[in-house]
């Protein structure tokens, strides 16, 4: 669970803003990918870092990756709540 992978024409795509310059994944990819565990498909995940989240001031996940882990993650947890009880 350190980073996904999409699997598009026989490739395994690994998304680059996943990745930090040394070509590690970034440790909030991990921290979402436990939350999201089980309960969204890769595609899915993608999708959701690519989409603008209320939780993050109207910004993608994806613009919020240096400047705001701390909210991702709070992101997605808010989104996996809301899924649970909504």
């Amino acid at each position: 669970n350190l980073i996904f992978a999409i699997e598009h024409n026989d490739e395994r795509l690994i998304p680059a803003y996943a990745l930090d310059s040394l070509g590690k994944p970034i440790p909030v990819i991990q921290n979402v990918l436990t939350i999201f565990n089980g309960k969204k498909s890769v595609w899915a995940i993608a999708a959701w870092f690519a989409s603008i989240n209320g939780w993050l001031g109207g910004i993608t996940p994806i613009e919020a990756i240096s400047s705001n882990p701390e909210g991702i993650t709070a992101a997605a947890m808010a989104e996996v709540s809301s899924a649970e009880h909504g």
